[in-house]
This record gives structure tokens, C-alpha cells and sequence, in this order.
């Protein structure tokens, strides 16, 4: 069972690294052609690097990458992508600790960030793994109350009344 929920986990994290990258390409093209050069950006061309790394599960070096991301453009528009992925690649590594602090990096310095929703969740589930039960609680309920019309505002609402079944 634990194989297979990492196996679905990759492939789920695979897909959606696709997808960003394939974003990020696209607004590269369009930057490209506002600005009239050829170059990327060195945030850019960092980031798209570390993506690439993350996507081909190099992930010591991928994490490297969002790291030198993080302390070369702390304020840059990728930054709070970069503290992002770097606590999904902890969480995978059932680093909880680490991942935890990148999600509250987020939900801190970029509570309307899009991934906001999403990093509350894993500090939900992260307090889950360490039975804080109470503390899971309340990031679920943070999610409903600030980004209720979320995916992850579905996801906390379906493990909430989950626990509430199985405390009744």
C-alpha cells in the first residue's frame, strides 16, 4: 500500500511539474517577445532548471536548485514556488520537519499565493503524521474558512468529516 501511494504521489507530482513547466515555457515565449531578446532571465533559467531537475527525480539536486533560487531572488516571482517544491521534496522524503517550515514559509510571506491553499493542507497532514491531531484541525479549518472554493478546500472538508465519523 505505502508503494503505491508513493507510485500514484510521483506520478501525480510528475504530472503537475509537467504542466508547470510547460506554463513557465509559455510565459517565457511571451516575455520573450515583450522584452524583444532571446536570453532568459536568470530567475527564469534557474527555476526552469530546477523544475527540469525535480521532473527527471533528481531530487538532491533539484533541491539544491530551488534553494539557490530562494537565496538568489528571495523576493522574485518564483520564490514562493521554490519554497514550495522544496517542501514537497522533504515531505517525500518523510522529512516533515523541513517541509514544514518551506510551508510555512508560504503560507507566512504569501498567504494569497495559489500554492498558499495547497501548503496549508500539507501542514494539515504533516500534523497528522505527528499526532498533532488538534493542529491538523485547525489547518483544515483555516483552509475552509480563507480558501474554501479550493481543491485543497474539498480535501480538508472530506478529511474532517472523516474524523468527525470516526470520533462519533
Amino acid at each position: 500500500l505505502q508503494q503505491q501511494r508513493y507510485i500514484d504521489l510521483d506520478a501525480r507530482l510528475h504530472e503537475v511539474v509537467t504542466r508547470e513547466m510547460e506554463a513557465l515555457n509559455e510565459n517565457t515565449l511571451t516575455e520573450e517577445s515583450v522584452n524583444g531578446s532571446g536570453e532568459l532571465s536568470e530567475e527564469i533559467s534557474l527555476y526552469q532548471n530546477a523544475l527540469e531537475l525535480f521532473d527527471s527525480a533528481r531530487y538532491s539536486e533539484a533541491l539544491e536548485a530551488f534553494r539557490e533560487q530562494i537565496i538568489s531572488f528571495p523576493e522574485g516571482r518564483y520564490s514562493v514556488d521554490a519554497y514550495f517544491w522544496s517542501g514537497e521534496l522533504f515531505l517525500a522524503q518523510k522529512l516533515l520537519e523541513d517541509a514544514r517550515e518551506n510551508y510555512l514559509v508560504v503560507i507566512g510571506k504569501f498567504p494569497e499565493h495559489e500554492r498558499a491553499p495547497d501548503a496549508l493542507y500539507k501542514l494539515g497532514l504533516i500534523a497528522r503524521n505527528l499526532d498533532q491531531e488538534d493542529d491538523a484541525v485547525i489547518y483544515f479549518l483555516r483552509i475552509l474558512e480563507e480558501y474554501p472554493d479550493t481543491g485543497a478546500g474539498q480535501l480538508a472538508k472530506k478529511l474532517l468529516e472523516t474524523s468527525n465519523q470516526k470520533s462519533n
